[in-house]
């Protein structure tokens, strides 16, 4: 094994990939390793683990478009709100007002138009009567 400070490293671009060099002899210190325990290593590898490193993108993109249709649904109550909330201010505003009673006819519990009233009364006294 070999040692040295990170400022004696030297790597240039004619270099292969993961080959370094250093510049100064007397700063590398070398130090020789012991023999490889097979059975030490045999343990170690029957304990290994794979940890599998999550796929985040994908991740981001569900929550994103889950917070998005959540988004969305949210939009669709509240439009559905206001359309309610416009259906029955319009219902309100035709109650208060008089365009309901304009134009229907006797049958259908509005005021009768002339020809209507002409029809179905000879006179005014007839009207009246009917009135009451």
């Amino acid at each position: 094994m070999i040692y040295m400070p990170a400022a004696n490293l030297r790597k240039t671009s004619d270099m292969d990939t993961g080959a370094v060099g250093h510049w100064r002899e007397d700063c590398v210190r070398r130090c020789v390793a012991g023999p490889r325990d097979a059975a030490a290593l045999r343990r170690l590898r029957a304990t290994r683990r794979e940890e599998t490193r999550p796929d985040l993108a994908a991740e981001r993109a569900a929550f994103d478009a889950s917070a998005r249709g959540e988004r969305r649904a949210e939009e669709d109550r509240r439009r559905e709100g206001e359309r309610a909330e416009r259906d029955e201010r319009r219902r309100l505003d035709d109650l208060k007002g008089y365009k309901s009673l304009q134009g229907l006819g006797a049958g259908e519990g509005g005021a009768l138009t002339n020809a209507e009233m002409a029809a179905k009364y000879a006179n005014a006294e007839e009207y009246e009567d009917d009135f009451m």
